[in-house]
């Protein structure tokens, strides 16, 4: 721009931003300019969902402060008046749910957007989720720290370094890693061509791999996804044409869900009709009849871990079986 003196707005730290603080957001949703709403930080390290695209997006800000068509690109600032986000997007069939940019995330890009007018970055070729309690009995660990690689993107620098599905990032390099969160903002600011060692558990016992970060010039990348304690309540059914083209199915092997009778699994979606599940504790499904011969194998109390697949990308799921309602009708 060829303007002077022009005023601008202090960024702030949005990694010491805390949960529960003010926060105010400035835009012009509607055409409304210099909309000011007000609200409090619900959450960080968010990830959502794009519709029908297929892709996450992780690591956002989350607030209740008013954000509609319109606000996007405009400020969230704390009450120093310092910038902490940048908002971004709103859940359209909820009140409250808002989601901003981190501003250290901006940072980041920052200098590189100035000096090659382009933006850099590395990729893995990972996606993740966060470890949970039910989970680590599976998994052979003692807590639950770690972030789980629940996909694996085919001739990814991870794939190439021998990473699997079902590893456990313990380490980047000597920095522990105790969520999905951490491992993102630990290769975050690393260039591509950069050699880290993943220090993973596999098999109940830890391992370290190399793996050379590449340049991401496709859509891939990491993302993240969450699982928590749910209800088993559904029925499942073989992969056929016709639930092929119904849910529009990315997998050929597996056995799909095709009802859903617990309100809390609905509810909650971590479960939906169309999925996919492709392992059981580990075990592979690759039809029906795999399914029901692992069944009697299992009891009412016990926890495992379903491996589902929806929109072609993978995610690992705890349950904890309470009835026989995990047999088919």
């Amino acid at each position: 721009m060829d303007a002077t003196d022009l005023p601008a707005l202090p960024l702030g730290d949005s990694d010491r931003a805390r949960v529960g603080e003010w926060v105010i957001a400035i835009g012009n949703p509607y055409g409304l300019s210099h909309t000011v709403t007000v609200g409090v930080l619900s959450a960080k390290g968010r990830p959502i969902y794009s519709g029908d695209s297929g892709r996450e997006y992780e690591n956002f800000l989350q607030t209740d402060a008013a954000i509609n068509p319109g606000n996007s690109g405009g400020p969230l600032l704390n009450i120093k008046g310092e910038v902490i986000g940048i908002n971004t997007a709103i859940l359209p069939y909820a009140q409250g749910v808002g989601f901003a940019i981190p501003i250290n995330m901006a940072k980041s890009l920052l200098d590189p957007l100035i000096e090659t007018g382009k933006i850099v970055r590395s990729w893995t070729g990972i996606y993740l989720q966060d470890i949970t309690s039910d989970m680590i009995q599976q998994f052979g660990l003692n807590e639950p720290k770690g972030a789980l690689i629940a996909d694996v993107v085919p001739n990814s620098p991870a794939s190439k370094a021998g990473i699997q599905r079902g590893d456990i990032i313990l380490k980047v390099d000597d920095r522990e890693i105790i969520d999905a969160a951490a491992f993102h903002t630990t290769i975050r600011d690393k260039k591509p061509g950069t050699q880290i060692k993943l220090s993973v558990w596999r098999d109940n016992r830890s391992k370290v791999i190399s793996l050379i970060l590449e340049e991401l010039v496709i859509e891939g990348g990491v993302a993240s996804a969450t699982s928590s304690d749910l209800e088993f309540g559904f029925d499942v059914g073989e992969i056929t044409p016709e639930l092929i083209r119904k849910y529009n199915l990315k997998t050929r092997s597996g056995v799909v869900i095709i009802q859903i009778d617990s309100q809390e699994i609905i509810e909650t979606g971590y479960l939906r009709e169309g999925d996919v599940i492709l392992q059981i504790d580990r075990q592979t499904i690759r039809n029906l009849q795999d399914w029901n011969a692992i069944l009697p194998m299992i009891e009412p109390g016990d926890k495992v871990i379903l491996l589902v697949s929806r929109r072609g990308r993978t995610f690992f799921v705890p349950i904890e079986v309470k009835s026989s309602s995990l047999f088919i009708p």
